[in-house]
């Protein structure tokens, strides 16, 4: 079971994120277990670090995703974060929390879709090589 979050301040989008995952969990066999969260704030506020994936919106109301994932690391370095936006100038952005990280989860990621294309499924692929995650 892979532990998601979705951190997004449209109802719309979250749902779009939540059908994408469920495409992907009926196709590769996956099992998600998806929490939503309407702003940083509310996600932070609980947190416990219990996460394997985390898509964060840049651009929220009152706590911006930028501000949510700086407050996110303090408190969780391993979790993988993936930034969701619409908005080009902070596609960039997103790299200013992780970007020392960059180049190993390039490479973790290049051992898991080499593993995936040889019958591996995705869950055993992220146990078999987690490095990124458990950084």
């Amino acid at each position: 079971m892979i532990r998601v979050a979705i951190v997004e301040d449209d109802r719309e989008a979250r749902e779009s994120l939540r059908a994408c995952l469920g495409w992907i969990a009926e196709k590769d066999r996956q099992q998600f277990r998806v929490s939503e969260f309407p702003s940083g704030a509310a996600f932070l506020g609980n947190y416990e670090p219990d996460y394997d994936l985390v898509f964060m919106d840049i651009e929220m109301p009152g706590m911006d995703g930028m501000e949510t994932a700086r407050a996110l690391r303090k408190m969780d370095a391993s979790v993988l974060l993936i930034f969701v936006t619409n908005m080009a100038q902070y596609a960039i952005a997103g790299y200013e929390v992780d970007g020392e990280r960059i180049k190993e989860i390039q490479a973790v990621n290049a051992q898991r879709r080499e593993a995936i294309a040889n019958g591996m499924s995705l869950e055993e692929a992220m146990s078999r090589f987690p490095s990124v995650l458990k950084k």
